[in-house]
Order: structure tokens, then sequence, then C-alpha cells
């Protein structure tokens, strides 16, 4: 519940060796600094920067929410173009044929975090959550592998380096759709 965010960015600020991440959904918002999911983010930052291998993957599958159901939508493409704006690369989409659910991490393959928590703002603000820390070097192996054999998108889409915000009844109206 309230001890998972504090855990994780602690052992993801202790990593050395390497970090394996599977989630279903992961929010940042850069322009607010002590936003939890922005915290991860920067926290998997630098542990990039001290060289620790990093992989990340993000479930890309949301074809069974309504149309209107917006923000959800974009959440895991954001978080896609803050890792590549960072010049990580071991950031994949998995494959949308089947959604990940997972809400996943490996740390150091020592220590596994997993449970109920996306990397949302009112996952590991607002709901009640339920995680697991294991220390087993040998769970660890199996999550791990587990991350590495998930199947991934075939093309991640080209990365312009630019973001436009669209009210989401825009994107919608089909008026536009034949020009997108």
């Amino acid at each position: 519940d309230r001890t998972y965010f504090a855990r994780a960015v602690e052992l993801i600020g202790r990593a050395k060796k390497a970090i394996a991440v599977s989630l279903y959904s992961f929010d940042v918002d850069l322009a607010r600094p002590r936003h939890p999911g922005t915290m991860l983010f920067h926290a998997l930052r630098l542990a990039h920067e001290r060289k620790v291998p990093l992989l990340v993957l993000l479930n890309r599958n949301y074809e069974f929410l309504n149309a209107g159901e917006s923000s959800i939508f974009t959440l895991n493409d954001e978080v896609y173009a803050a890792f590549k704006e960072a010049g990580i690369g071991e950031v994949y989409f998995t494959d949308p044929g089947r959604r990940v659910h997972d809400k996943l991490v490996v740390i150091d393959g020592e220590w596994v975090i997993d449970g109920s928590h996306n990397w949302t703002s009112s996952a590991l603000r607002l709901n009640h959550e339920s995680a697991t820390l294991v220390r087993s070097p040998v769970y660890a192996l199996l999550k791990e592998a587990r991350i590495k054999e998930l199947k991934r998108a075939s093309t991640q889409g080209e990365f312009l380096g630019k973001r436009l915000s669209l009210e989401n009844a825009f994107l919608k109206d089909e008026r536009y759709l034949d020009q997108f």
C-alpha cells in the first residue's frame, strides 16, 4: 500500500546489476517533479546513467476500453516518449495483440516487486493496493525471464521529438479521421 513507492524508489536507486520492469500503466508528468510516476521515471533514468542495464516493457493493448475513456490510452505513449528523449533505448511496447497486465519489477537479479500497483498517481497515492517484495535470486531469475520472453510490438513507430496535446474529442471526430 503506502510503503510500495518509497521502497521501489530506494531499490531502483541502489541497483547495480540490472533492472527489468513490465507494466500495464505508467504515468509521468515531467512538469511535476513530485508526481510519483515522474519520480520513478527519474529513478530509472538515474540508474541508466549509472550504467545499470534497464529493460522496460509497457502494455500496448487497450481495445477493451470504451471510446471516451481518454487518458489511459496515452499514458504509456507519454512515458515511452520521455524515455526516448532521455536516450534510454531498452524500452518497448508489448505486442498489442495481447494485453500485459503486469506490475512487475526485478532488481539486480535478487529483488522482485510484484503486485497490483500501476505506476500511476492514483495507484501510488490514492488506491488501496497490494504488493509483495521478495528477496530471492531464484524467484528473480524466473520473473526476469518472464519479462524478457514477453512478445514485443514489431515496430515502435516514429518518435518525432515534439508532442502536441489534442483534446480527445477532436481525435475521435469523424470529420478528421481520414486525415490522420
